[in-house]
């Protein structure tokens, strides 16, 4: 019996250290868990980056449409002026969100860019409207022709860029956050097995010895 009890103690004991070594793997599993949440919320925010750029791109094509609409009725109606301060407004509020949502150093360089580019568009389709305001049909179209549409062309690429660009960000990440998970939830499990493992034979071998050394 004394043997006996030596021997359950023994084994006690090292189950205890097999079940603090499942508790800490346990734990680690949750601490990837939380990682890849991590990894989760920053493709999220890519990913809403990416939609808030494209929408931008319609905000500021949709106006050069209106411009247009104008110019071929020959004035601009109150509803068309409106729909436009409208579009504007919302792609102010679109560069808005962008400013907090990109946080890397060249996704910034391009919404500066985007900023940059606007003021030229923006003067030059002013000038279009206050020409086909005063009467002046066919000197607001030539200056649409001229100047409106290569500076809408040059702006809407900057949205659609960094567009792209920040899809591909939330791709990249999406990738690499599965590949992390996976490679470090199959180096924990494996590691935790292997040291229980360890720990289970250490745990028979010491009680053997220790049972095999008492009095006869």
């Amino acid at each position: 019996m004394k043997r006996l009890s030596i021997s359950v103690r023994l084994r006690l004991a090292f189950a205890v250290l097999i079940a603090v070594i499942a508790v800490e793997t346990w734990m680690a599993v949750n601490r990837m868990h939380a990682m890849y949440a991590d990894f989760e919320a920053a493709v999220a925010t890519q990913m809403t980056n990416a939609l808030t750029a494209t929408e931008g791109a319609g905000y500021n094509g949709d106006n050069a449409r209106l411009t247009a609409q104008a110019i071929a009725d020959g004035s601009v109606s109150p509803a068309i002026e409106a729909e436009m301060k409208a579009q504007s407004m919302a792609l102010t509020g679109c560069i808005d969100e962008l400013d907090y949502g990109v946080q890397d150093q060249h996704s910034r360089e391009m919404l500066q860019k985007i900023r940059q580019l606007r003021t030229p568009y923006l003067d030059a389709r002013k000038a279009t409207l206050s020409l086909l305001k005063a009467g002046k049909r066919d000197d607001a179209r030539r200056k649409f022709n001229a100047e409106v549409l290569p500076a809408l062309k040059e702006y809407r690429k900057s949205w659609l860029d960094l567009a792209a660009y920040q899809g591909e960000m939330a791709r990249n990440s999406a990738k690499a956050a599965a590949e992390h998970y996976a490679s470090g939830r199959n180096q924990v499990v494996g590691l935790s097995a292997l040291a229980a493992l360890i720990a289970l034979l250490f745990s028979i071998v010491v009680a053997h010895t220790i049972v095999s050394r008492q009095p006869k």
